[in-house]
């Protein structure tokens, strides 16, 4: 089950990117903890995980923060730049073998994965475990390649709103579209980690590369309203 800082952090970010929370609005904890209903440490350990997602930018007085401005080709681009990056981390951890922990570490993440779409349905609470199993998934590949300088740069371009791997954007209203899109992402999960396991280098970065375009899908299917470019429909 999703904790309600996970569930805090998901929902804000969708509040955002729904327009719910237009850019250069004014966000402060108490504000959002009531419109939540959530207690204000969750709140507060979102809006500190979305300043850093580069969606929040801290005021000067550290009184709140204003919601970030970016467009659609920015967020696009960056999470272009992500998968090609992640795509090398998992060439090289196919390269050099994953050991006995990581194997079982990322069979759990897998796992955890299959329990979510086995009813073949989603449900409350969901959406939240899916996107921790999914960011947890990445970070293992990232951390266990041993490039620091690729982390580093990875960390760099997570700061462009939704170009990290956990900033994943949901549409609550079709449900049924979103299981089909993350049912199949993760089964590029399970031919990744095939991939990487069976030392299929070449194989494993081309899956990781693909598999960033479910960020991307998810966002269109979101609505994605603060993408929109102004003026249109």
């Amino acid at each position: 089950m999703a904790t309600q800082q996970e569930q805090s952090v998901i929902r804000l970010r969708e509040m955002i990117l729904n327009g719910g929370l237009p850019a250069g609005c004014r966000v402060t904890e108490t504000a959002v903890a009531d419109q939540l209903q959530l207690s204000r440490t969750p709140v507060r350990y979102a809006l500190t995980v979305l300043e850093q997602e580069g969606l929040l930018t801290r005021l000067d007085n550290k009184r709140g923060y204003v919601v970030s401005r970016f467009s659609a080709d920015d967020v696009r681009g960056a999470i272009e730049v992500r998968g090609v990056l992640e795509g090398l981390a998992a060439r090289m951890l196919a390269e050099q073998g994953a050991g006995d922990a990581l194997r079982q570490d990322l069979r759990s993440c897998l796992e955890e994965g299959d329990a979510i779409f086995a009813k073949g349905w989603l449900e409350e609470g969901d959406l939240e475990r899916y996107a921790a199993m999914n960011a947890g998934f990445h970070r293992l590949i990232v951390e266990a390649s041993r490039n620091h300088p690729l982390g580093h740069i990875l960390a760099i371009n997570g700061s462009i709103p939704f170009a990290h791997a956990g900033s994943f954007a949901f549409r609550r209203a079709d449900l049924g579209h979103q299981y089909r899109i993350l049912n199949y992402a993760h089964m590029q999960h399970h031919a990744i980690v095939g991939a990487i396991l069976d030392g299929e280098a070449g194989r494993a970065e081309a899956l990781m590369r693909e598999h960033a375009n479910v960020s991307r899908d998810s966002l269109e299917l979101s609505g994605a309203d603060a993408l929109q470019p102004e003026g249109s429909p």
